[in-house]
């Protein structure tokens, strides 16, 4: 199960489904990698303090090779509106590679 996070990340739950850390799911604060502290468990293609909110969108789509989470248009956070972020991340199937893919960001 794979959880996105309005922040620009991704995070994964274990068999049962649950989040695996996602105590600090919707953690706006980066932190450097490795590092005990939650979340844990992720992929942060733009892990900043974003906000859907004041506008921009958040979807994924599914493919028989791909996953591919997509923040259109998101703003950071207090920029009432601007600063607006597009970007991407795929997960392949196959090769288990992942790829960021960036348009514009603040």
């Amino acid at each position: 199960r794979t959880f996105i996070s309005s922040n620009g990340f991704l995070a994964f739950g274990n068999a049962s489904g649950n989040c695996v850390g996602c105590t600090g799911f919707s953690s706006w604060n980066p932190k450097i990698f490795p590092n005990s502290a939650d979340p844990n468990n992720i992929i942060a293609p733009l892990w900043n303090d974003l906000n859907p909110q004041d506008g921009g969108s958040i979807a994924f789509k599914i493919t028989p090779y791909q996953f591919i989470a997509q923040w259109t248009e998101v703003p950071e956070f207090g920029s009432f509106g601007e600063n607006k972020n597009t970007f991407q991340v795929a997960l392949f199937f196959d090769s288990g590679c992942i790829e960021f893919r960036y348009g514009s960001l603040i």
